[in-house]
């Protein structure tokens, strides 16, 4: 469907670290909106200088998305952004901080799609919540977490729930993602 843009960092020795070593670290000093803008920005040129068949998938945390400073800033390089390179990109938005925060989030991400982009609800299943936001929000795709993925042949609880997101998917447009199937058992579940 897409590639995924992956924030890495370099440390004091040169070596790329994973943002999971790191987005807490980032959050805790307040920089949630600072590094979102780095990675759209990266994107974005990415986008502009690649072949138009190629699409991408940034991730964008909802504590930036909840500042009305970051927000504007987003509107602002979206509009001027041309259509052809927003409509291959994907901004994800974790699912818990997405229904957390709904209300507040719903504009937001109707500008974001508004303005051409696609949308992707992450992590989906990583926390129990109620799925009416996938009809409220117009999500194009709903990755699931990859802890539900793993082992899913032998885990009836993690089918019902897959089960249960095609179910809440199903009058809209939003396609399900299994996200990290690592064996054929897995997929042969999954199909």
């Amino acid at each position: 469907v897409h590639r995924e843009l992956l924030a890495r960092i370099q440390d004091e020795n040169g070596v790329l670290i994973k943002a999971s070593r790191f987005l807490t670290a980032v959050e805790q000093v307040g920089f949630s909106a600072r590094m979102d803008k780095q990675v759209i920005g990266q994107a974005i040129e990415l986008l502009k200088n690649s072949p138009v068949n190629d699409s991408l998938s940034v991730n964008v945390s909802v504590e930036a998305l909840l500042e009305k400073e970051f927000v504007r800033w987003l509107r602002d390089e979206l509009l001027q952004t041309p259509r052809t390179v927003l409509n291959r990109l994907s901004i994800e938005i974790a699912e818990s901080g997405l229904v957390k925060h709904l209300d507040a989030m719903r504009p937001v991400v109707r500008m974001i799609v508004g303005l051409g982009c696609k949308l992707v609800v992450d992590q989906a299943g990583r926390t129990i919540v109620s799925t009416h936001y996938i009809k409220d929000i117009k999500a194009d795709y709903i990755k699931l977490h990859r802890g539900l993925v793993r082992e899913i042949d032998q885990r009836q609880e993690n089918q019902l729930f897959v089960r249960s997101m095609l179910g809440a998917c199903a009058n809209s447009n939003a396609q399900v993602i299994a996200v990290g199937v690592e064996n054929e058992k897995e997929w042969r579940v999954l199909k």
